[in-house]
């Protein structure tokens, strides 16, 4: 992507309200980075998002924005609502009217949690929220549970019902679930083509990963999860999970006597261990 734009001086703090079992981070400071992804027509705004306890693993989320042809923005999958990323948004406001609708299109926490918040900042948008939407373990009404209110449902047929039905095609998602709760949580997602630029649009049923380093992933990220000694790894060793214990043995024995790795190289490590970590449930060699 294009330089992303920031606007640190407007402030990046903001404070998870409520804390989820995996402790998203961070938990007191989130900067935000805009990319124009179609000029004037769409533009990707940037976060860092990871689980805490100690496992330092964090990846960049993404929020879009997208210029409507009868004017003002559509907003899908808001992201934490910190002064620098609303003063961000804000900027667009200017020039190309005012945010009209906010879409919530998964079931999962780590992205519902940022809508409400987000929804507040622009009291006159409209917020729109997939289907299956539910709280565990007690199934709470949207609103208490998440502070989302909601003016409509997107469901596999409605499309035609949408307010931006001649901008927006979409598909709803719906897999089976991978836990013994599937009585209780869902997994729906619902995925977007923008006809006037041919875009897709999903959020967690496709993921892209380069070696390119998102500008929200900062090098001590990186270093940290390239050290062979840090907290996860420790952990997996002692645990005897995924095979990390031999597979770290076998990388010590084939570094030793060598120079250690140079620290781009150990940069680079530190982020392909991120990726790993938290796109897999299991994998084949965390070490290399």
């Amino acid at each position: 992507p294009n330089d992303g734009a920031s606007a640190a001086e407007r402030g990046r703090g903001y404070v998870v309200g409520l804390v989820p079992f995996f402790l998203l981070v961070p938990f007191f400071s989130r900067p935000t980075f805009c990319y124009e992804i179609v000029k004037g027509r769409m533009w990707g705004f940037e976060q860092k998002q990871g689980i805490g306890l100690g496992l330092n693993t964090a990846v960049n989320v993404r929020m879009t924005v997208v210029k409507l042809e009868d004017g003002g923005l559509w907003v899908h999958a808001p992201i934490a609502a910190t002064p620098e990323c609303v003063g961000l948004v804000q900027e667009l406001e200017k020039e190309h009217g005012p945010v009209k609708y906010i879409v919530l299109p998964t079931t999962l926490l780590e992205h519902k949690l940022w809508v409400g918040p987000f929804a507040r900042k622009f009291p006159k948008a409209k917020t729109y929220v997939v289907q299956g939407q539910y709280s565990f373990p007690i199934n709470a009404p949207l609103p208490i549970f998440s502070g989302i209110f909601a003016d409509g449902v997107i469901t596999a047929d409605n499309q035609k019902d949408l307010p931006w039905a001649n901008e927006f095609d979409h598909v709803l998602f719906q897999p089976p679930s991978i836990t013994p709760l599937a009585d209780y949580i869902t997994f729906n997602e619902v995925g977007f083509y923008h006809r006037p630029t041919k875009t897709v649009l999903v959020t967690d049923m496709l993921v892209s990963v380069s070696d390119r380093i998102p500008d929200v992933i900062t090098e001590r990220d990186c270093l940290e999860s390239g050290d062979d000694r840090n907290f996860a790894i420790t952990c997996l060793k002692l645990l005897g999970f995924f095979g990390v214990r031999e597979a770290a043995e076998a990388r010590r024995l084939r570094l030793q006597g060598r120079e250690p790795p140079a620290r781009p190289e150990r940069i680079q490590l530190g982020w392909r261990r991120n990726a790993l970590i938290a796109l897999y449930f299991g994998f084949g060699n965390l070490m290399d």
